[in-house]
């Protein structure tokens, strides 16, 4: 049953790599955020639906993987 080996091992990696990517993605927006606040004049902020947004794209990407080895 190296199939099913096969598939756990991918299915595990792709959780991890997207959840991975999509917190990075979400501190990477802060600290840009933060980092224009500090260094101009102009107004930013991080929206919660910008937050989630970015989080809903990466399980997005996690369950499109999953129902390509599924099939």
């Amino acid at each position: 049953m190296v199939t099913g080996e096969w598939l756990k091992q991918f299915l595990i990696e792709a959780i991890f790599l997207t959840g991975t990517g999509g917190a990075m993605g979400v501190i990477v927006g802060f600290a840009i955020a933060f980092l224009v606040k500090v260094a101009t004049p102009l107004p930013t902020s991080v929206t919660p639906w910008s937050v989630i947004l970015g989080l809903l794209v990466s399980v997005s990407v996690i369950l499109f993987s999953i129902s390509l080895c599924l099939c």
